[in-house]
């Protein structure tokens, strides 16, 4: 191990056990993702991954530091991302069926036309783009770092095939991340430069001040608006609707595990959505599987991977290290767009052995922290957290009405006509939702959330009730503009469900579909009710006309006499 490096502050601390502490409180935050869920053996998995991780980025540090494994483990790392690389491109034809970009598909097509299918591994293209994004940064620094001719060339053959896999792929969240990396770590090469400390002093204070104001504003914030528009506009009510679910739960988050795709269908799109398994932004993600504190610990984690990336490039650590830290930014640009490690664990795993490795390039020049950036972490942890709270309104309602979503979770999760824990589960929900209302007699989640019980316990006037002081709060909200409005047609409210529901697209479809299924019960009436505002809505339905003339008459039929004793 080398002496304290040049232009480091040789009082402060060292930058590997700042970033060794970040890591530990990022994995740590998977704990509250176990305790929220409702499924904790499901939860308990995704932790063990990230237990594996944060060993996974201690093995690597402490290897790292010594020769020859400070270039032993980032090469493995280069050739592991080569491999998969190399598999994915000869074998494109057979796990792709759609094209995403006709180029790139054509591509595909062609290098792997010669090769038969093997079936080990069918990943899809964005997890391949997300397994190489950070890996491809790692690679192509080494090429241009310091080292024998046969390793720079090998990192160099790793980093083109890698390359060449991100290309086909067509992950577009991948293509801007390696560019915005990319570039980054070219301007920060050039000649003669030096990075100024008010220059990274205004940069933290810019992302900590975005972050805050971001979370304390309404609707979807405006990195998330811009990422949107990068790659995928498609996403923008994904993430809309993945806030609702934030902001039911902004202290725990819905847990660990496989809780998206039934919240988001049962509490914020209202109808079911199986495919849509994750929020596809990974700091959104990270809230709503290990709440406030993983949010906290992600930013926290960012704060203390720059503050070291800037000492060590302080330090003139040069092209090795370079890529390392490019590959993390790249990792969190592409965390704008997408987040498949929420739903495939296993992607944690680059992201922990590049803070190994960044860990041990900063240990083994002996890189140390200027006092004040050694704060960065803790400090925008707890910005985050303030921010949060201080957008969601009184604490005691948040609270409370966080408890009841989580309890309202569990109760939806069992089978409600025979096992007495749904039930139970309910009253819990329904005693959190009333102590948040009187904390503030106006929280919106805690009104939605009441009247969604009501809406699935067919106490309709009640659901109008609640769900209508939550729309008069928060009359733009999409969620409770649509269950008021279904409210209204259960309720026979026919003029206001269609105020209510015009503006919402595929309401129609949806409300056809309700129709038919009431029909089915038996509930006449209300199958009635939702065709009549599906044709109010859209008037050019014949098949929807004939089936209202039909319950009609269904309607006006006598009941068939049963058996006499």
């Amino acid at each position: 191990m080398r002496g304290a490096a040049p232009g480091g502050d040789p009082r402060g601390p060292a930058a590997a056990d700042v970033l060794h502490a970040a890591v530990a409180a990022f994995v740590a935050s998977g704990l509250v993702g176990v305790w929220a869920a409702p499924d904790r053996a499901a939860a308990a998995a995704s932790l063990r991954m990230f237990a594996f991780g944060g060993v996974l980025h201690a093995v690597i540090w402490l290897a790292g530091r010594r020769a020859p494994w400070h270039r032993v483990m980032p090469l493995g790392a280069m050739l592991g991302g080569a491999l998969a690389a190399t598999y994915f491109l000869t074998q494109y034809r057979h796990l792709v069926t759609d094209a995403k970009v006709s180029l790139t598909h054509a591509l595909g097509q062609a290098l792997s036309g010669p090769a038969p299918a093997l079936g080990w591994w069918t990943p899809q293209t964005n997890t391949v783009g997300t397994l190489l994004d950070g890996l491809v940064c790692l690679a192509a620094g080494a090429a241009l770092g310091r080292g024998s001719v046969a390793v720079r060339a090998l990192a160099g053959a790793a980093a083109a095939v890698m390359a060449l896999g991100i290309v086909v792929s067509a992950s577009r969240g991948s293509w801007l991340a390696v560019l915005v990396a990319v570039a980054a770590a070219a301007v920060v090469a050039l000649p003669g430069r030096k990075i100024p400390p008010a220059v990274v002093g205004g940069v933290v204070t810019a992302g900590v001040l975005a972050v805050v104001a971001s979370a304390v504003a309404p609707g979807v914030p405006w990195w998330m608006r811009l990422a949107a528009h990068l790659g995928r506009p498609d996403r923008l009510e994904v993430y809309q609707h993945a806030l609702t679910l934030v902001r039911d739960a902004p202290f725990t988050g819905i847990g660990a595990g496989d809780e998206f795709a039934r919240a988001l269908s049962s509490y914020a799109l209202l109808i079911q959505v199986p495919y849509l398994t994750y929020a596809h932004n990974l700091a959104v993600d990270l809230w709503l599987e290990h709440g406030l504190p993983g949010l906290a610990a992600w930013w926290a984690l960012a704060a203390a991977l720059a503050a070291a990336a800037v000492a060590g490039e302080r330090a003139r650590l040069g092209w090795r290290f370079r890529g390392a830290w490019a590959g993390l930014l790249a990792i969190h640009v592409h965390g704008l767009s997408d987040a498949r490690a929420s739903v495939d664990a296993w992607l944690w795993l680059p992201f922990f052995v590049l803070t190994g490795i960044l860990a041990a390039q900063v240990s083994r020049h002996g890189v140390r922290l200027p006092r004040a950036w050694a704060l960065a972490p803790p400090v925008v942890a707890v910005a985050v957290c303030g921010a949060s709270i201080a957008g969601r309104g009184a604490v005691g309602a948040a609270w409370h009405a966080n408890l009841g979503a989580l309890a309202q979770g569990r109760a939806d999760g069992f089978d409600r006509r025979s096992d007495p824990r749904a039930a139970s589960a309910e009253r819990e929900a329904r005693a959190h939702f009333a102590r948040a209302l009187r904390h503030d007699a106006g929280d919106g989640p805690a009104l939605r959330r009441l009247g969604l019980l009501d809406l699935a316990s067919g106490h309709y006037d009640e659901a109008a009730r609640h769900l209508g002081g939550a729309w008069r709060e928060d009359p733009g909200h999409v969620t409770t503009r649509k269950a008021y409005g279904l409210a209204a047609v259960w309720t026979g409210d026919l003029d206001l469900a269609v105020e209510l529901l015009r503006a919402l697209p595929g309401m129609a479809d949806e409300l056809n579909t309700w129709s038919t299924w009431r029909a089915s019960r038996g509930e006449l009436a209300r199958a009635i009710a939702a065709a009549q505002v599906s044709l109010r809505l859209e008037p050019a339905q014949p098949a929807i006309v004939d089936l209202v003339h039909r319950l009609e008459r269904d309607a006006r039929r006598p009941p068939v006499a049963g058996p006499r004793d």
